[in-house]
């Protein structure tokens, strides 16, 4: 969400934790818990294609991949074997990782619902408005009181 000068106020909030998060720990802790997050969503992003050529079908497409589908089909090997090594051999960090994006579920949904609430109040019924002022506020009768 964005403040009223469009500031993204809660990434401008998040920023200074995830600061004392890269002070408080070691680079190796910090890209295990980052690392795997990356490695984990590029892999279903890539896989996301395969769902999407599938659910279109024939229509035509305004991109091509290169090597469809053998390209991204070992991209996503290569990724779930990365993130299963991340899990096998360092399971702390990869299980904080982890925890960090199952944290963000909530806040997703969370947003998600306001998103549908600001986009019902902007479909809602307005009154009439000239200038930014409500229509009866321009009336003299209401202003002076006559």
């Amino acid at each position: 969400m964005a403040t009223r000068s469009g500031c993204p106020s809660a990434a401008s909030t998040l920023e200074p934790r995830l600061g004392v998060l890269v002070l408080s720990g070691t680079l190796s802790q910090l890209l295990g818990c980052t690392g795997f997050a990356v490695v984990l969503f590029s892999g279903v992003a890539v896989a996301g294609l395969f769902v999407l050529r599938r659910r279109d079908g024939a229509s035509e497409r305004s991109y091509s991949t290169w090597g469809y589908p053998v390209a991204p089909a070992i991209f996503v090997l290569a990724s779930a074997v990365l993130v299963l090594n991340e899990i096998w051999s360092r399971p702390g960090p990869a299980l904080a990782g982890f925890g960090v994006m199952a944290a963000g579920v909530p806040v997703f949904w969370w947003m998600r619902a306001d998103s549908a609430r600001f986009r019902a109040e902007d479909q809602a019924p307005r009154p009439e408005t000239r200038g930014g002022v409500r229509e009866g506020l321009l009336n003299t009768e209401v202003i002076h009181g006559e």
